[in-house]
């Protein structure tokens, strides 16, 4: 939870996220499980992290590059089922908040910083799934 609120802030401050959060991220995702689970959650994240790598060069300057290493090492970690629940839900609270935003504010930046959304829907899924 801490590195995921860190990475919010510096998304928030920044739109940057340096490089060892989501290593510290994936290496989280090493505690504690066996071979199996490993290939699985590992085939998780390449595939998530292709897909939307390929969604940040089709549509530049929508998705950062800081955001699909943070989708990889959080899918890592929680698996596919609570994964995509996860991201479901931290790409859910992004256009609830994106709508709000641009109904407050006529604001000239469009950008809008999206990994404390994942945070949100990768910790909320990550805890329910622990469950």
């Amino acid at each position: 939870a801490d590195i995921f609120l860190y990475a919010s802030v510096s998304d928030i401050q920044t739109r940057m996220v340096i490089d060892a959060v989501p290593l510290m991220i994936f290496l989280l995702g090493l505690v504690n499980v066996s071979r199996t689970v490993l290939l699985c959650r590992t085939i998780t994240a390449l595939a998530f992290f292709g897909v939307f790598l390929l969604l940040a060069i089709v549509f530049k300057n929508k998705i950062g590059g800081a955001d699909v290493k943070f989708i990889a090492a959080a899918m890592f970690v929680c698996g596919f089922p609570e994964g995509l629940a996860g991201l479901i839900l931290g790409l859910l609270l992004s256009v609830i908040g994106t709508l709000i935003r641009n109904r407050k504010t006529k604001s000239k930046d469009k950008t809008m910083p999206m990994i404390p959304y994942l945070a949100v829907g990768f910790l909320t899924a990550f805890m329910i799934g622990g469950i």
